[in-house]
Formats: C-alpha cells, structure tokens, sequence
C-alpha cells in the first residue's frame, strides 16, 4: 500500500502553504475514514514536504506524478526531483 501522495497544485499567494496542508489532510482523512471503514483509524504523519515549480517544469512534474510508482520502484525519485 502506498505511504505518502503527490499533489501538483497552483496557490494564491495569498494561502498559507500549512493552512492549505492542514485543509487537505482533514479533508482526505474524513473521506478515507467515512468512505473505506478497513481504513479505520487512518492518520497522516506530521509534517509535509513541498516545492515550488516554476511554470516551465510544469509538465516534467505532471509526467512525475504519473510515473512514480516506477520512480520508487526504481529507486530514481532524486534524480527526477532535479529539474
């Protein structure tokens, strides 16, 4: 079972990086906990990590999102994080 996901969004600048994670985790875990009973219990860990993109690397991102189950199986997720 996969232990973390990756998100690609674009903020307002206005948003706070924590209250926009804070929002996420809430909301997913209500989802999961009310929607997948085997789930009971579920948590997030504590804490997060981000980047910024710049809007040239966008794409390079997405096809990172998509592929990264053969990323981790591959062991290459740093090297694809250099962009």
């Amino acid at each position: 079972m996969p232990d973390h996901v990756h998100v690609l969004l674009k903020m307002d600048s206005k948003v706070s990086l924590s209250d926009l994670m804070r929002f996420i985790k809430g909301k997913s875990s209500r989802f999961l906990s009310e929607n997948y009973t085997f789930l009971d219990g579920f948590e997030w860990q504590r804490g997060y990590g981000a980047f910024s993109v710049s809007p040239k690397n966008v794409d390079k991102v997405i096809g990172y999102i998509k592929n990264q189950k053969q990323h981790h199986r591959e062991d290459s997720t740093i090297e694809e994080l250099e962009l």
